[in-house]
């Protein structure tokens, strides 16, 4: 028993390494570690898709963007109702987030500041789309939470236009004047469509 209990220490005191590093990845080295991952998979976003889709599956938590963009229309939803939207929700971000990759696939992002508060942290960015000096910038800041050993995307704020925030007030006005059903058949209407709206607008 304690040869045992001293292999198990040594066992832990091995994987301490690992786990202080990947505790201590900033919230902007994760960021960054995606856009590095993504760089090379955008240009051909055709035959990249499902890697692209893995790799913002990996940074973003759809759980908490879903339940925070449905506010407080999440509570009174059944279960099947909420996968039901959460899955067409997360195909419309998703298809919304290659579209705009795939039109500005030499972005150029600077990170500009990072904020961390606790478990919650802000990563600013100013991202460009071509190496022109007089290219417009889009601000774009990373909303994120501490979750285990890493960070993640709770929320992505365009030019002081947060995503979760856009869609909530939508939502509220879709569900108030037209009702649930209606929400669902506009998001289900809008993954269907060819060409995504460039301003997440239902």
């Amino acid at each position: 028993m304690r040869r045992f209990c001293q292999l198990t220490f040594v066992a832990w005191m091995l994987c301490l390494p690992t786990l202080a590093s990947a505790a201590a990845e900033t919230p902007t080295e994760f960021i960054k570690s995606k856009e590095k991952t993504l760089e090379p998979l955008l240009k051909n976003t055709a035959s990249n898709q499902k890697k692209i889709v893995h790799v913002i599956t990996s940074m973003m938590d759809f759980e908490a963007v879903c339940q925070e963009s449905l506010g407080k229309h999440w509570s009174q939803r059944t279960d099947a109702q909420r996968q039901d939207f959460k899955k067409t929700l997360r195909a419309v971000i998703e298809k919304n987030l290659i579209s705009s990759l795939k039109e500005n696939s030499s972005r150029k992002p600077e990170y500009k500041s990072e904020k961390i508060d606790g478990d919650k942290a802000a990563v600013l960015t100013l991202v460009k789309t071509s190496d022109d000096p007089r290219a417009e910038k889009t601000e774009l800041e990373y909303k994120l939470e501490r979750r285990a050993n890493t960070w993640i995307t709770v929320d992505m704020v365009t030019d002081g236009v947060s995503l979760v925030a856009n869609y909530r007030s939508q939502f509220n006005k879709i569900i108030a004047e037209q009702g649930w059903d209606a929400l669902v058949k506009k998001l289900k209407d809008k993954l269907a469509q060819d060409t995504p709206s460039q301003k997440d607008k239902l």
